[in-house]
């Protein structure tokens, strides 16, 4: 259950509350963002280790038709020569994907563990998440596939894409989604969008010789944002078809894609950071952390308060043809492409 921020002690239940002691009011201040009971930590309040603080503790978690699963292993000979899975014929045969199960047993032959309990990420904090009995969960795209997973239940089905087991996340981490993404005209007035940081960048891509390079046929550009309070975590992407004359095979698809942490009007760059991320890990205010990578990949970035990365977590839970995984914020389709 989460509670807003008290302004003062006597707030909200006056006199009652003016007998609560320091430490008591510490605590009703503690999850509003920091010392004193400030609303949001200082950059410098950030603890450097929320993410990294428990490595061996981590797994992927991904969510297939509406179930969040804990990630045991692909259905693929990995890296390490651990063979395939066999897969149900139905998932083999070329039937219409529609009409198999989406999920079957795991073959006796494969042997797999899991833990009872993963700690999981949601928009409210973290959550105890029981771990049921793995399965074979149908990832088949161009090419049939699966994954080895455990159903996660009790807790929301919208989480981080990591879990820790046998470990527990700071109680202030919540996690923020990307969403849904409206995009609009490229090639317009770019004094029509509203938000100056997006104007200013639009305007500097249009200037730019390869959009300038023939005639514009499509062009969509989208800005998107997570809101953590005290910044942002934000990206400006654009896509994009120009050329002359007739033959579609001779225009040239392109994009363009800028992500930082936004405080105010000031952004600040996000190194090796991908401006399509899957989601944002905040605490009190501050942006922490940025997942990317599905449908192929889960790679968990932490974020410092000057702009630096590094890699938390990462692993590979999907593998199909690079067709299946086409698109984007501002996909633009190239029409002579593969």
């Amino acid at each position: 259950m989460s509670h807003p921020c008290p302004t003062s002690i006597t707030s909200r239940r006056g006199a009652q509350l003016a007998s609560l002691s320091l430490t008591a009011a510490a605590a009703l201040t503690a999850g509003c963002g920091g010392k004193g009971g400030a609303r949001f930590a200082a950059p410098a309040d950030v603890p450097a280790d929320l993410l990294t603080a428990h490595p061996e503790a981590q797994r992927a978690v991904v969510v297939r038709d509406g179930v969040a699963y804990l990630f045991v292993r692909s259905s693929q000979t990995d890296e390490n020569g651990e063979h395939g899975v066999a897969l149900p014929d139905c998932w083999t045969s070329g039937e219409d994907p529609a009409t198999c199960d989406r999920t079957a047993p795991v073959p006796a032959d494969v042997a797999v563990q899991v833990p009872a309990t993963v700690d999981v990420l949601g928009v409210d904090g973290p959550c105890a998440a029981q771990v049921g009995a793995p399965v074979l969960v149908n990832t088949s795209g161009c090419e049939p596939s699966a994954m080895v997973a455990a159903p996660l239940t009790g807790c929301p089905v919208d989480v981080a894409p990591v879990a820790l087991a046998g470990a527990r996340f700071d109680r202030d981490l919540r996690w923020r989604a990307a969403p849904a993404v409206t995009t609009v005209p490229l090639f317009d007035d770019p004094a029509k969008l509203a938000d100056p940081v997006h104007r200013a960048a639009v305007t500097r891509w249009l200037a730019e010789d390869e959009l300038k390079a023939g005639a514009p046929h499509q062009g969509l550009t989208a800005r998107v944002r997570v809101d953590a309070g005290a910044e942002a975590l934000e990206s400006l992407v654009a896509g994009f078809l120009v050329g002359d004359g007739d033959d579609e095979c001779q225009w040239n698809p392109g994009g363009r894609g800028e992500v930082g942490i936004r405080r105010g009007d000031v952004v600040t760059p996000l190194a090796d950071v991908p401006a399509e991320w899957d989601g944002a890990l905040t605490w009190r205010g501050r942006i922490v952390g940025v997942a990317s990578g599905l449908p192929r990949d889960v790679t968990l970035r932490a974020v410092g308060p000057d702009g630096q990365t590094r890699v938390a977590f990462e692993a590979s839970v999907w593998w199909d043809n690079e067709e299946c995984t086409q698109g984007g914020w501002a996909y633009v389709e190239y029409p002579c492409g593969p």
